[in-house]
């Protein structure tokens, strides 16, 4: 905006002369965010509803003209699939192009083992030396034990750990130890326990 002010000066005798001041008002300032319109970043588990713009009426104020809230939503992956940093990216523009931008950041985890189906856990088992050998139980495949993980993959492995049966080969305990560790780490182990 212009504002123009001209100034005449005038003597007894009729003379005049006159001087122009031009007063030009800009706008330097950026928007201000209305701090309790903005979201505040957490951290969530990777089965949990996301966030996104259009959950938010974000705010922005402007002493000199109409203020534009615009939002975008960004991802960077992790090395699991399912967890990931969520950023919902806001800019407050004015109509004379200055801007102010927030950022809110959500972390998305995986804290939670992979779940084994109860009902088909083995029970502990007593075997009877003089019908059966032990060594003819085998332990279970990965798949008798409907493991899921709601937010990636999983590996298997199986510890086989023997007691008591040098001192008694008649009495003695094996102990098949299941273990499924999903890509963050967490871990859900299962102990079989197989008596003789």
């Amino acid at each position: 905006v212009v504002v123009t002010r001209t100034f005449t000066f005038s003597d007894d005798s009729g003379n005049e002369s006159m001087a122009t001041q031009l007063v030009t008002i800009v706008d330097t300032l950026a928007p201000e965010f209305d701090e309790a319109s903005l979201p505040v970043g957490e951290t969530l588990y990777c089965e949990e509803v996301m966030p996104t713009c259009a959950d938010y009426d974000v705010l922005a104020f402007d002493t000199c003209c109409e203020t534009e809230v615009t939002c975008e939503e960004d991802v960077e992956e992790t090395a699991c699939p399912g967890t990931y940093t969520l950023f919902l990216n806001y800019t407050a523009t004015d109509e004379n192009g200055n801007a102010a931008y927030h950022t809110t950041t959500y972390s998305v985890v995986d804290t939670v083992g992979p779940v084994l189906d109860s009902l088909l856990l083995p029970n502990d088992t007593i075997i009877n030396c003089e019908v059966a050998s032990i060594d003819l139980t085998p332990t279970l495949d990965s798949a008798a034990f409907g493991a899921v993980d709601g937010c990636n993959g999983w590996t298997f492995a199986v510890e086989t750990v023997v007691e008591g049966e040098a001192e008694s080969p008649c009495d003695y305990t094996r102990f098949d130890i299941y273990t499924f560790t999903d890509c963050d780490g967490n871990v859900t182990e299962f102990t079989h326990v197989l008596a003789v």
